[in-house]
């Protein structure tokens, strides 16, 4: 994906999105490749034609990539799967859209949200 990236930083984010999904699916084994590939083809469809995104834009953008992942992977809260993360990131996301946060105080709200499900999902938080 990296080589990519001069001949796509032009696009939309909805397209960069859109590629990186592809390229996920296509060169990542395992259920990685295609959950993750999903993650990013759902987010790129609430992104078409966006140059940059605002907070309640982002929430839609991570809220279709992780319900793309959860119904790939017909995930269940509970599960020990990346979607115990990925559901709170959401939520957070959510409450901080609609506490008008600023984009940095909302994503670090969502990390620290992510970081709070456990060590054992440490790699899918940032942390």
């Amino acid at each position: 994906m990296v080589e990519k990236l001069p001949s796509i930083a032009d696009k939309d984010i909805g397209f960069i999105l859109k590629n990186t999904g592809m390229t996920l699916l296509s060169n990542v084994g395992g259920a990685s490749g295609p959950l993750f590939g999903t993650f990013f083809i759902r987010a790129a469809q609430v992104t078409q034609a966006h140059q940059s995104l605002t907070l309640d834009e982002l929430y839609l953008m991570i809220r279709e990539g992780a319900d793309g992942v959860v119904n790939r992977g017909k995930a269940e809260p509970g599960d020990k799967t990346m979607c115990d993360v990925w559901l709170p990131v959401v939520d957070s996301l959510r409450q901080s859209s609609e506490q008008h946060l600023s984009i940095a105080a909302a994503l670090d709200a969502a990390c620290e949200s992510g970081r709070a499900c456990g060590p054992r999902h440490h790699h899918y938080a940032g942390a």
